[in-house]
């Protein structure tokens, strides 16, 4: 899905499928893409709060990708792209849980397992 000049792209590997949106909000035109991977990379910028700022700068909030993996049925999710400038990351990770369990913030550098 690519209206807002964001891609996503959709990997397979030793039987395993590893989704990656990227910079964008979570948008229902891109489940397909996402539909039962076994690893979800997806942004997460903003806390439910900034919901309209989100919106605005076409940027993800918290609910929206717990939503989004939900529905998508993934079974892992990874926060990336998190706004640098909230002191408390975990907050956002706090809101996803609310709406999907498997949920993880990734840190720079980070190597997640499959």
């Amino acid at each position: 899905h690519d209206d807002t000049g964001s891609l996503g792209y959709r990997l397979h590997t030793d039987g395993k499928t590893v989704v990656y949106i990227t910079d964008t909000i979570a948008d229902p035109e891109s489940f397909e893409l996402a539909r039962n991977a076994d690893l979800l990379l997806h942004e997460c910028y903003f806390r439910n709060s900034m919901e309209e700022r989100a919106l605005e700068t076409g940027h993800s909030y918290s609910s929206i990708v717990g939503r989004f993996a939900a529905a998508a049925k993934a079974t892992r999710l990874a926060l990336i792209h998190i706004n640098p400038l909230d002191p408390e990351p975990e907050f956002c990770l706090r809101e996803v849980m609310e709406h999907f369990q498997g949920a993880f913030l990734v840190i720079d550098n980070q190597e997640i397992d499959l």
